[in-house]
């Protein structure tokens, strides 16, 4: 619960929802209902199942419902198949970043030492340079 990535539970929204409205109390039952049906149409059309209605709560038909159920079984086993590219891109991303700070602190000292005089110059040997 006090992950920071993890997603708010469903009654949290529904809380959230109603804080929003003008007489809460009127959609105490419809609301959770409605949310329902929005995440799980959401979740449906990311598994690659873009047929999903409210019909498909309402009164379900087993076709139907095989082909939802084999279209989120089928992301999940993709998800866990490209695991292993998600760990190799999130290394990727995480050496490209330590070499671009490394870069940004190569730059840092290389403007720092540019604005400052070098410490064997001496003022007499920089004014007869610019003669």
């Amino acid at each position: 619960a006090d992950d920071p990535s993890a997603l708010p539970s469903l009654p949290s929204r529904v809380r959230v929802a109603k804080s929003k409205l003008p007489h809460p109390s009127l959609y105490d039952d419809a609301l959770p209902e409605a949310k329902f049906f929005c995440l799980l149409s959401k979740m449906l059309r990311t598994c690659g199942y873009r047929e999903f209605g409210f019909r498909d709560l309402a009164a379900p038909q087993p076709k139907r419902f095989r082909r939802q159920l084999s279209a989120l079984i089928n992301f999940l086993k993709y998800r866990e198949d490209m695991g292993h590219l998600e760990a190799q891109a999130l290394e990727e991303v995480s050496r490209l970043a330590r070499f671009v700070r490394s870069c940004e602190r190569v730059r840092f000292r290389n403007n720092v030492y540019r604005r400052a005089p070098h410490p064997l110059v001496f003022s007499s040997d920089r004014t007869r340079s610019k003669s």
